[in-house]
C-alpha cells in the first residue's frame, strides 16, 4: 500500500496564470492528447497544451480560433461559419499551431476526417498519426461529434490511442482541483471500460505528480524550484505545493526522472492496476484455499455449458482440477459437440476451435477420436489453416494432449519457433512482444524442452524476458495495465514446464512470487477480477483458475496440466511444502463411448 508523505502548509503568491492552468488543463495517461478551452463563440480564444508521442509538443495561451478556420484549409465544416466555432476549427487550428508547415495542400498527411456521418473514428487521421484510432472528450464525457460547437468554459480533449492493438490506454484528468495556501489539491481520476465497454471513473494511485514549465516546457518537481513532488492517495487525492516563481505553470504527472522529457503516457509507468490489490505473500494453504473457491465458483455459477458458449476453457480448469459437477454439465458439452458436428459435415470453423474442443473434451474424460465414429483430432492435421501463433499453440497443445500420431505436429512446432521475436517474447500479431501470448507458447512447447535444442534455447530466451518484465508487486501486465490474467498466463507457463511459480528467484520479486500476486486479484466469495480484486471477471476467472491448476498438479508431482495421459506418477504428497488435497484426474474420468 501506499505511504503517505507529510504536506508543511506555506503561505505563497499564487500567480494568476497557475490558477488558471489548474482549471483548464487536463493530463492523458496512456494517449495522446490535446486540451482547449473556449472562451468565445464565432471568434474563439483557447489554451491548450499538446501531448503526443510520449512528450508535450506545444503549449498555446490565448491562441485565436475562428470559426472559419476548417473552411480556410479546405474541410467541409458541418457548422456554419455564422453558427459558431466547431469542433473541427479547434482541431484544425491546434494542427496549424503544432505544425508550421501545415497548409491546405497537404492537410490530409497531417489531418483528414470521416464524411460519412461518424465524426472521429473510421478514415480519420489526426497528428499526422493516420489509422482511425482517435477520438475526443467534452467536459470530460466521450463524443466522435464533428457538428459540436465549442461554448465558453468547454474543455475538450483530442486524443489519438497509442494502444493502437488492445487499446489499453486510460483517459486520465484531474477533477474536484482547488487552491489553498499556497498548495493546490484534487483527484486524479481516468476511465476504465467494463466489461460493457462502458466507460467508469476510477481513482489513480501511487503515480507521482509535478509541474510543467509553460515557457521552456521542462517538468520541475522538487528542484530548483523548491516544490514538493507528492504520489496521488488510494482515492487518487493529491496536495501539491504550488511554485515559488513568477513562471506559468501547468500540473502534471510524471515518471519520476525529473531528467527525462516530460512524459504523458508514463503516468501509469510502475502503478498499473496493482494500486487496486493488496499483493503480499501466501501461505501455500492460503492459495489451496483461493483455487479451491474459485472451482467452488465456476461450477456453482456453469451447471450448462454447450459448444458455441466459448467456455472451453471452464471446462479444462474444472475437469483437470476434478472438481465436482452437476452431473449434466460435461454430458450436456459433449452432447452438443456431437449435434454440431452433425449439422457441419462433422468439421469445426478452424483448426484453432477445434484443438480447444479436443483439449476440452479430453480434461472431462471423453475421446475426441470417436464422436459417433468422428476423430475430429484429424482436422488438427490440416496446418494450412492456422495462421497465428495462439492457432499454433492451440494445435500444438492439442496433439500433444493425448500423443496423437501427426506430422503436423513438426510443422506447428517449427512455426513456434520461427516466430519467436528477438527479446525472447511472441507476439499475438508475430510483431508485438505479448506477455499473454508468450506463456501460451511456452506452455505447448514445454513437451520438448529437454529433447529439442532448439526449443531449450528458445525457452530459456523466453524465461529471461519474463523475469525481466515482471513487476515490482511479482504481477504482469498487458499493455501498461498489471491484470489477472496476463499474470495466470505465467503461472502457467512456468507450471507446465516444470518451475516452480511460488519458489523460482527468478520470479519473486520483493519477496512476492508470481502465484502470490495471481491471487491477489482474487475476489473474496470466489471468482477473480480482471485488473483488481472488486468485480470478478470470467475471461480471469477461468485463466487463473487452470494456471492454478497446472500450478497445484505440479508441485503434486502429477501430470502437466496439458499432458492428459495416463498418470505416471500421481504421489501422495506428504512433505511440507506439498498439499495433500490437491484433486487428483486422470483415467477416473475415462468414459467408455
Amino acid at each position: 500500500m501506499l505511504r503517505e508523505k507529510g504536506i508543511s502548509r506555506k503561505v505563497c503568491a499564487i500567480v494568476c496564470s497557475i490558477v488558471m492552468a489548474l482549471s483548464l488543463f487536463a493530463t492523458g495517461v496512456n494517449l495522446d492528447t490535446i486540451v482547449a478551452k473556449a472562451d468565445g463563440v464565432v471568434t474563439a480564444t483557447i489554451t491548450y497544451t499538446a501531448q503526443f508521442d510520449g512528450s508535450f509538443k506545444d503549449v498555446k495561451v490565448g491562441a485565436d480560433v475562428s470559426s472559419d478556420t476548417a473552411e480556410k484549409y479546405g474541410y467541409n465544416d458541418p457548422v456554419s461559419q455564422s453558427d459558431g466555432v466547431s469542433i473541427l476549427d479547434v482541431l484544425v487550428q491546434i494542427h496549424k499551431d503544432i505544425f508550421p508547415e501545415f497548409s491546405a495542400d497537404n492537410r490530409d498527411e497531417y489531418l483528414t476526417v470521416a464524411n460519412k456521418g461518424y465524426g472521429l473514428g473510421v478514415d480519420t487521421n489526426i497528428f499526422k498519426k493516420g489509422g482511425a484510432a482517435c477520438g475526443y472528450y467534452k467536459n470530460h464525457v466521450t463524443s466522435n461529434n464533428l457538428e459540436a460547437k465549442v461554448a465558453n468554459n468547454d474543455v475538450v480533449e483530442f486524443f489519438y490511442y497509442q494502444d493502437t492493438t488492445g487499446y489499453s490506454d486510460s483517459y486520465t484528468f484531474f477533477k474536484d482541483v482547488t487552491t489553498d495556501e499556497g498548495y493546490v489539491s484534487g483527484k486524479l481520476v481516468r476511465y476504465e471500460l467494463d466489461v460493457n465497454w462502458t466507460p467508469v471513473e476510477t481513482p489513480v494511485a501511487g503515480v507521482d505528480m509535478g509541474w510543467i514549465d509553460v515557457d521552456s516546457l521542462d517538468l520541475q518537481n522538487a528542484n530548483p524550484y523548491g516544490m514538493s513532488s507528492l504520489k496521488t492517495k488510494d482515492d487518487g487525492g493529491f496536495a501539491i505545493e504550488i511554485p515559488n516563481s513568477s513562471n506559468s505553470y501547468m500540473l502534471t504527472v510524471y515518471d519520476g526522472n525529473v531528467n527525462s522529457t516530460p512524459l504523458v503516457r508514463t503516468l501509469y509507468n510502475g502503478v498499473h492496476s496493482a494500486a487496486n490489490v493488496d499483493t503480499k505473500p501466501l501461505s501455500l494453504q492460503q492459495k489451496q484455499d483461493i483455487y479451491e473457491t474459485t472451482g467452488k465458483y465456476l461450477a456453482d455459477n456453469n451447471k450448462s455449458i454447450s459448444y458455441g458458449d466459448s467456455k472451453e476453457g471452464y471446462l479444462l480448469g474444472l475437469g483437470r482440477a476434478g472438481y465436482p459437477v452437476d452431473s449434466n454439465l460435461y454430458s450436456g458439452y459433449y452432447d452438443s459437440v456431437k449435434n454440431y458436428l452433425a449439422s457441419h459435415n462433422n468439421r469445426f470453423e478452424s483448426v484453432s476451435e477445434c484443438a480447444k474442443v479436443v483439449i476440452a473434451l479430453n480434461a472431462i474424460g471423453y475421446d475426441p477420436t470417436n464422436i459417433n465414429g468422428v476423430d475430429i483430432t484429424q482436422q488438427l492435421n490440416e496446418t494450412s489453416d492456422p495462421d497465428s501463433v495462439w492457432e499454433y499453440a492451440y494445435a500444438l497443445i492439442a496433439l500433444d494432449s493425448k500423443q496423437y500420431n501427426s506430422s503436423a505436429r513438426d510443422v506447428y512446432l517449427n512455426k513456434l519457433l520461427t516466430a519467436q521475436l528477438d527479446s525472447g517474447a511472441w507476439g499475438w500479431n508475430e510483431t508485438a512482444a505479448d506477455i499473454d501470448t508468450t506463456g501460451m507458447v511456452l506452455a505447448a512447447l514445454a513437451p520438448y524442452y529437454n529433447s529439442n535444442s532448439s526449443v531449450k534455447a528458445a525457452v530459456d530466451k523466453a524465461l529471461n524476458y519474463l523475469s525481466a518484465s515482471q513487476m515490482p508487486d511479482g504481477a504482469f501486465a498487458s499493455g501498461m495495465n498489471e491484470n489477472a490474467n496476463s499474470t495466470a498466463m505465467v503461472v502457467l507457463a512456468l507450471s507446465e514446464l516444470g518451475i516452480d511459480a511460488g519458489t523460482d528467484l527468478r520470479f519473486i520479486k520483493n519477496g512476492i512470487s508470481v502465484v502470490d500476486a495471481l491471487c491477489s486479484f482474487a475476489v473474496q466469495g470466489g471468482g477473480f477480477g480482471w485488473l483488481d480484486n472488486v468485480v470478478v471477471n470470467d475471461y480471469a476467472t477461468y485463466q487463473a483458475y487452470y494456471a492454478l491448476c497446472s500450478y497445484f498438479r505440479h508441485i503434486n508431482g502429477m501430470n502437466r496440466l496439458f499432458d492428459m495421459t495416463p498418470e505416471k506418477n500421481i504421489v501422495a504428497a506428504t512433505t511440507s511444502n506439498k498439499v495433500t488435497s490437491v484433486p487428483k484426474t486422470g483415467d477416473r474420468f475415462l468414459r467408455l463411448l
